[in-house]
């Protein structure tokens, strides 16, 4: 009986070890490949130190703002702070003072709760514009005394004192302005409530739940600030900087590829720094930052990439608002109108304001090409169809004088863009006016005069 001939164990083990020398070759190469690719990007990120910095010697710290009953704003009660700006490639170029009043709001003035009976009051909810931290002069409060300093509109509302109350928050979204900075101005017996805007706030967001406005509790809590209520944000040590994180979504922690190191920094020190130890510093953070998300994630992040879902979306560690996108803008303009409705909800004496940027004024979006009567004029109409009128402050000031006076208007263009000593003084006078006419609308035909 025949038999088929077997082939030689020896060829079987030679076959089996060459499957197994293409699967190491292949896992080998992968790895490679792999770790090639997480290289290129760590160095990347851990070279990009092109972006602004500003610190701050005072901790801003997690209070009661935003809480039910709470008239606390956005930093630490009664501590003035120095804020230091560094131009992208690490250049001192301001320095500046800037007040924070009882309260917790950017403010040379103490606010209270309790209004007096001959009192009328204004409060401003709006961004980093309105906030006035880029400059050492607040325009709300310049506006306070510009106002107090008309006796006749005095006389003719019937008070003795206007207060402009400046509740801005840097980086505030439409919702925001409406829950919980609006609903704070209600808690301050507002007369009117002023929202100070720009174009960008509509791509910007806060929380879903901004039409929700939870009940005032029994039993107000109290305004005296309590020193070890605050607990410091989530952030990153780095040199003696406590360096924030800024997350747009998931947890605040640095394994997470949603957050970035914030560009505004703190630190018990008030030194100045110099380019070269800004810049360590600058990429020390962002060592700190991707460690865990790149060099020891367990995903194929290169087949991730290959797939159009890289887990790094963009090489930059540092969040910043210059390079935020002006996106989806059916929606942000169906937000927006619905942050002033919830406003006008609580305050039926509001005014809306857009607040001109310097690119705005050369006709696009924040030192973008992207142009701004595409984004703006929708948002201007559907608003108006909802019984809302929106102000464009430029018309209010002297544009009319060119380019060169408005870059005085603006802070160290064009790395900042936020208003200057001088430009908070042209707009607040701008403001001023509006809202003397609006003041005296029942009394007296509008005026056309310009009030700087």
């Amino acid at each position: 009986m025949e038999t088929r001939d077997q082939p030689p164990t020896s060829s079987k083990k030679s076959r089996g070890l060459e499957i197994l020398l293409v699967l190491v070759s292949l896992t080998i190469g992968y790895a490679l490949i792999e770790a090639s690719y997480r290289w290129v990007l760590y160095l990347r990120y851990v070279h990009q130190a092109v972006y602004p910095v500003m610190t701050s010697n005072v901790r801003r710290t997690v209070t009661t703002f935003g809480e039910p009953g709470s008239v606390f704003g956005w930093y630490a009660p009664s501590k003035p702070f120095t804020v230091t700006q560094y131009a992208p490639d690490g250049t001192m170029f301001d320095r500046h003072r800037v007040p924070i009043n009882n309260l917790g709001w950017v403010s040379e003035y103490d606010y209270a709760r309790q209004k007096a009976p001959s009192e009328y009051r204004i409060a401003i909810v709006g961004d980093s514009l309105t906030a006035s931290i880029n400059n050492s002069k607040p325009w709300p409060d310049i506006l306070q005394r510009k106002l107090n300093a008309d006796k006749g509109l005095l006389s003719r509302l019937k008070v003795t004192k206007i207060s402009v109350l400046n509740l801005g928050v840097a980086g505030a979204s439409m919702e925001m302005m409406a829950n919980p900075l609006a609903v704070i101005a209600r808690r301050f017996s507002t007369d009117m409530i002023v929202v100070n805007f720009i174009a960008e706030d509509l791509s910007r967001r806060h929380t879903d739940d901004f039409e929700k406005i939870p009940p005032e509790p029994p039993r107000l809590p109290s305004d005296v600030p309590i020193a070890d209520k605050g607990l410091p944000v989530p952030h990153i040590d780095v040199d003696g900087f406590e360096i924030p994180l800024d997350c747009k979504s998931g947890p605040t922690i640095p394994s997470n590829p949603n957050c970035r190191v914030s560009t505004m920094w703190y630190a018990s020190s008030d030194a100045e720094y110099s380019k070269d130890d800004l810049n360590r510093i600058k990429r020390k953070a962002a060592r700190m930052l991707l460690w865990d998300r790149m060099i020891l994630s367990p995903k194929p992040l290169a087949i991730l990439e290959l797939l159009g879902k890289p887990i790094i979306p963009r090489a930059a560690a540092a969040d910043s608002s210059r390079t935020m996108p002006v996106t989806r803008e059916v929606e942000d303009r169906d937000i927006g109108i619905r942050a002033l409705k919830v406003i006008r909800s609580l305050s039926k004496n509001m005014a809306v304001l857009h607040n001109p940027l310097y690119w705005h004024l050369k006709g696009h979006i924040y030192s973008t090409d992207q142009k701004l009567s595409p984004i703006l004029d929708p948002f201007i109409a559907d608003a108006k169809g909802a019984g809302i009128d929106i102000v464009r402050m430029e018309q209010f000031m002297p544009v009319d004088k060119g380019e060169g006076e408005w870059r005085r208007w603006y802070n160290h263009l064009p790395y900042d863009g936020h208003w200057s000593d001088y430009g908070a003084e042209i707009y607040a006078g701008a403001v001023m006016q509006v809202i003397r006419e609006r003041l005296l609308a029942k009394n007296n035909k509008p005026t056309t005069q310009r009030v700087f």
